[in-house]
């Protein structure tokens, strides 16, 4: 495995980087963990191949909370009236979205 230290970060063939403040991994669906535990992690999600926008989803963290997530936001990114977003039933695994169609969404934990 090949790791680059640019004096401060160092940075791991996956993507994921570590410095004084944290470990951090910056695509699309990704997460920040602090110094002290404190995890962010946020995504995005479509319907699944076999949905609808009417189905309940499952959404998948990029990384397992190793204790506990407290909270999941969800957003919609679909203009569609009266259509809402509602995260339930998380663990520190996945949570499950009200509806399959577009939405963004973040998750805190340690």
């Amino acid at each position: 495995m090949t790791v680059y230290y640019d004096g401060g970060t160092l940075y791991f063939p996956d993507g994921t980087s570590m410095s004084s403040n944290g470990t951090v991994s910056r695509s699309s669906s990704g997460y920040l963990k602090r110094w002290d535990g404190l995890m962010f992690q946020w995504g995005s999600t479509g319907p699944g191949p076999n949905s609808s926008y009417s189905q309940p989803q499952t959404v998948y963290f990029p990384t397992t909370f190793p204790r506990s997530c407290f909270l999941v936001i969800v957003c919609n990114n679909w203009n569609q009236g009266g259509i809402t977003s509602s995260a339930y039933s998380w663990n520190q695994s996945y949570f499950t979205i009200n509806f399959t169609y577009y939405a963004s969404w973040m998750a805190i934990g340690y």
